[in-house]
């Protein structure tokens, strides 16, 4: 069973543990993702943090086209259905065998019990006096 944590864990759990998380990622992660990123696309980044419009570019038909030309691949799509239940075989269910009667109803008449033999019906003897 999980233990309550104390105030002082529930600041460090919550506040503490994300703000050095963040630190972590701004720090080391940030200036690696900013090398990344092609000049063309800062210098608008920054055209637009300094709140000047970018001027509107004119499409270029021969960038628009690939450099090279070839054919292309011939591909055949075929399409199965998943091993869903509707498509798997029906289990055959067992039915569990009733347990056979114990005992069974005697055939003849039930006679009575007597008093035990040998002794002829007297109490038996107190024991150890």
């Amino acid at each position: 069973m999980a233990s309550r944590l104390s105030p002082l864990g529930i600041v460090v759990k919550w506040i503490v543990v994300p703000i050095s998380l963040a630190a972590i990622g701004y720090f080391l992660v940030g200036p690696r993702v900013e090398s990344k990123v092609p000049q063309g696309v800062k210098d608008k980044v920054r055209e637009v943090a300094n709140g000047q419009e970018a001027p509107a570019e004119e499409p270029n038909a021969e960038e628009d086209k690939p450099a090279r030309q070839f054919t292309e691949p011939e591909v055949d799509v075929t399409v199965t259905a998943l091993n869903t239940r509707e498509n798997r075989p029906k289990k055959k269910r067992r039915k569990r065998r009733k347990p056979p009667a114990e005992t069974t109803a005697p055939s003849g008449p039930i006679e009575p019990a007597g008093p035990p033999p040998g002794n002829g019906g007297e109490p038996p003897p107190p024991d150890g006096l």
